[in-house]
């Protein structure tokens, strides 16, 4: 299944693929963006093994909206060996499925922040 090909995907990239944000960047750029009236949406695209940490995505969790969809127990259906042109790329059904789903949490997120 799709929990089997992300893991046999993940195992083979490279140790060094994870990285730390560059977090004063990433404050800057943030306050940049608030300063002009812009709310900042970081997306996580599915991606068989996640780039950042936990602690770093909880850490800009804290920070801004996130969209994580690096998880493929959470979204089994951007995992399927069908929607894959990669280990690390969709194809275009995948890319369909995943442009359709961040449309709809694009349009909840704003229509939550109107609500405040």
């Amino acid at each position: 299944g799709y929990v089997a090909y992300a893991t046999a995907l993940a195992a083979n990239l490279p140790d060094d693929s994870r990285y730390e944000l560059n977090w004063p960047a990433m404050h800057a750029q943030i306050a940049f963006l608030r300063e002009r009236g812009i709310e900042p949406v970081y997306v996580i695209a599915p991606a068989p093994r996640p780039r950042l940490s936990r602690e770093e995505r909880d850490r800009l969790a804290a920070l801004v909206p996130l969209m994580d969809y690096s998880d493929p127990r959470v979204w089994p259906q951007f995992f399927e060996p069908s929607v894959r042109f990669d280990g690390a790329h969709l194809n275009t059904e995948g890319a369909g499925r995943f442009s359709r789903q961040l449309a709809r949490d694009c349009a909840r997120l704003r229509a939550a922040s109107r609500g405040k």
